[in-house]
């Protein structure tokens, strides 16, 4: 049967199914991810395109509490494809991410950013990188990637490199035993 559901703050949430398996889906302000998403889930199959995408990174993330890591600005656009089944299917299409600024205040000394990158949905995969980053006067690069499996990111690589010429400013205290300095090489955090 046909379905139609609308709600949250300003009805920034619209979602409309048909007997056939046709299927649309908005997001508006003020939700932090905006755009369409349409297409039809039939015989456990999705084939579905949300184009115009926007997400507004740091709104997203204050609604998450990681106190370690605070994104406080960054905003991504873009289109994705989605198709194959519909309990694991493949993801395809390509993202800007723009100014991102992130603080790591147990870690980094100072704001990380603004960072831009381009990211690229390939099957099963997701990457970005290298991209530039930088730290007060500390220069590094960072990339990564992502592969999903059953619509959940599982497994990922973040790669953080930071030349010896141009380190982070850091800072850390790990079991009251207090570091403040500077910080360079290559540290990858991956699962």
């Amino acid at each position: 049967s046909a379905l139609a559901v609308s709600g949250g703050p300003s009805d920034s949430v619209r979602f409309r199914y048909a007997e056939d398996g046709v299927f649309y889906a908005a997001l508006s302000a003020p939700s932090p991810l905006r755009g369409t998403i349409s297409g039809t889930v039939r015989d456990g199959r999705i084939e579905a395109s949300a184009n115009g995408v926007y997400l507004d990174f740091a709104a997203l993330w204050s609604m998450i509490s990681v106190p370690e890591v605070e994104f406080t600005g960054g905003v991504v656009t873009g289109s994705l494809t989605v198709s194959g089944p519909l309990a694991d299917p493949d993801f395809f299409g390509s993202a800007t991410a723009l100014g991102f600024l992130v603080q790591v205040p147990n870690w980094v000394a100072e704001e990380i950013g603004p960072a831009s990158a381009s990211v690229e949905f390939t099957g099963k995969d997701f990457a970005f990188g290298p991209v530039p980053v930088s730290a007060g006067t500390g220069r590094g690069t960072v990339s990564g990637k992502f592969r999903f499996d059953r619509w959940i990111p599982e497994t990922f690589e973040l790669v953080i490199e930071v030349p010896r010429e141009t380190p982070l400013p850091a800072k850390a205290n790990v079991s009251g035993i207090i570091a403040d300095g500077r910080a360079s090489g290559r540290f990858v955090l991956a699962n």
